[in-house]
């Protein structure tokens, strides 16, 4: 019986998380930033598949994913995010994605990043040190700051409650679209 209650408790808690993650808002400042402009911290650091020298578009967002080739729920985030991007919307609407890797090497995240056919721009592990501790009170995260590096949102509520990388993409569209 107790086995079934857990059942229970678990499946209430994945239909609740949507619902939670509706209410999240990427609108402003949360407290919090990085030093200076996100474009000028990863500059030289950045890497792209098929690409030698990545460059990091400019955006009024950014959208910084953190994420591991172990990490299996990372691996259906970057599924359902992939054709966000590939659908030219984060040109249109002028935010970026980032994935931070937290796998052990940058061979690693490399390889992962080739496995998903990875179409934004990575940060190997550790590369950018203040950026790789934004992010990740568990995986996959998301933490969205703006072109100044202030942070507009994250995907854990302050409560610790995780409200999911791809609402908190839908919450920055959302956000975007109304400015």
């Amino acid at each position: 019986m107790r086995f079934l209650s857990s059942t229970v408790v678990a499946t209430a808690f994945l239909y609740a998380l949507p619902a939670a993650a509706a209410a999240a808002r990427c609108e402003g400042p949360t407290g919090g930033a990085l030093s200076g402009p996100p474009a000028k911290l990863l500059s030289g650091a950045l890497r792209q598949l098929a690409t030698e020298r990545p460059r990091l578009r400019p955006a009024r967002a950014y959208a910084l994913y953190f994420g591991a080739a172990w990490c299996g729920p990372c691996r259906l985030q970057v599924r359902k995010m992939k054709p966000l991007y590939e659908g030219g919307e984060p040109a249109a609407l002028g935010y970026e994605i980032v994935f931070v890797s937290r796998d052990r090497d940058a061979k690693a995240a490399a390889a992962y990043a080739a496995a998903e056919a990875m179409p934004w721009p990575y940060l190997p592990p550790n590369a950018v040190r203040e950026v790789s501790s934004l992010g990740a009170r568990s995986l996959p995260d998301m933490v969205v700051v703006d072109e100044a590096g202030r942070i507009l949102c994250r995907a854990y509520a302050p409560d610790g409650r995780y409200l999911g990388a791809v609402e908190m993409l839908e919450a920055l569209r959302a956000s975007l679209r109304s400015r």
